[in-house]
């Protein structure tokens, strides 16, 4: 007799996937410059979810109210690896590991689909209304952008984040 396989008995065990994912992260992480929405911090978080990305650091941010931040991240903020950073130096340090990427239209940067990135890379995305801090741009090693053809000159932080990730994701799986 045939066992009906039904969508939660196909679920795994959640415990054991989260050591597994723990150990098995992709070499790209975020930086999340003062965002002020919860709405996108829970995207970002269920990104980072979704492409299993090593952390998200969140510089010069407040911590949100728990019941919204569980409401958008659905949960994800539970295991994604998450740390706080308070200042430029503490940015810093994490350069001496990583290659530091904005995400952020500027006059040197160049598009994503023509940037050649190294691992193990972090990239940040800026505040919903002014963008990268400018502490921060002066610190990174590379901008790139995505092309906007229409007439707004920028898109989601969260929407724009997911794009560069994933099209990075394709360059790591290549590599390997």
């Amino acid at each position: 007799m045939n066992e009906q396989k039904t969508f939660r008995s196909q679920q795994p065990n959640v415990e054991l996937a989260i050591a597994q994912l723990t150990e098995n992260r992709h070499p790209i992480g975020l930086v999340l410059d003062q965002l002020n929405d919860v709405r996108n911090l829970g995207f970002m978080l269920r990104l980072a979810d979704a492409a299993r990305l090593e952390k998200v650091w969140l510089y010069k941010m407040d911590d949100f109210p728990e019941k919204k931040l569980k409401r958008f991240s659905r949960t994800a903020h539970q295991y994604v690896p998450m740390e706080h950073l308070f200042d430029i130096a503490d940015l810093q340090a994490l350069q001496q590991t990583h290659q530091l990427l904005a995400l952020e239209i500027t006059e040197a940067s160049v598009a994503y689909t023509d940037f050649q990135p190294q691992f193990p890379l972090l990239l940040v995305a800026g505040n919903e209304q002014k963008g990268i801090s400018q502490e921060v741009l002066d610190l990174v090693d590379d901008t790139v952008h995505i092309p906007m053809y229409g007439l707004n000159l920028s898109m989601n932080v969260a929407m724009a984040t997911g794009i560069v990730v994933y099209h990075f994701l394709c360059d790591l799986k290549m590599k390997l």
